[in-house]
């Protein structure tokens, strides 16, 4: 019983504080690359409406070559020690080309460094990528890289979050609660 009440006094007063998006325009919804800095533009590369994971926009690679890459970040403002999710959603429309790719990375972490999924030149076939990083600075960047010789890859939906921590009260409120459970069955004795 006083298991089931310490349980339920957990799930009544552990609140999390999730952490609040980070990036700017990380969906594009804006048509174009506002919130990003543009390292390099690549030909063929920018922002477009034909194969959107969310909403109506979505970043799309179209260089021919590594050096002609379109590459764009923007610096987040982080707390060291803090753990961060990282994540995007990306596909290649070519089949079967293998002179393509995309590197994504937050701060000197790789989060993505290949061949997205494969798709079509007509069908969307989204995977998302992902990772954990904790941030070694307060400012952390989140940079897009990418080329495809033959038609596009397409990404969408960028994302960095600091992974859910409690939140101090609610541990104060639950550390009391275990306290005074402890207390009582030490009385009981």
């Amino acid at each position: 019983m006083r298991k089931l009440l310490f349980v339920g006094m957990a799930a009544a007063f552990a609140s999390v504080a999730f952490g609040q998006e980070l990036v700017v325009n990380g969906g594009f919804e804006t048509g174009d690359l506002t919130g990003w800095t543009e390292a390099h533009t690549g030909s063929f590369s920018g922002v477009r409406t034909s194969f959107p994971h969310s909403g109506q926009f979505e970043a799309y690679f179209g260089a021919l070559s590594q050096s002609d890459a379109e590459d764009f970040y923007q610096d987040i403002a982080t707390t060291v020690g803090t753990s961060y999710h990282v994540s995007f959603w990306a596909f290649d429309q070519d089949p079967s080309a293998t002179t393509e790719n995309l590197l994504v990375t937050f701060g000197s972490n790789t989060v993505f460094n290949g061949i997205p999924q494969r798709g079509t030149t007509t069908t969307a076939n989204y995977a998302q990528y992902s990772g954990d990083f904790v941030a070694t600075s307060t400012s952390t960047r989140l940079e897009v890289n990418g080329f495809e010789q033959s038609w596009y890859i397409n990404a969408d939906d960028f994302s960095v979050q600091a992974n859910a921590v409690p939140e101090p009260a609610s541990m104060a409120v639950l550390g009391l609660g275990a306290l005074a459970l402890i207390r009582r069955r030490r009385a009981k004795k």
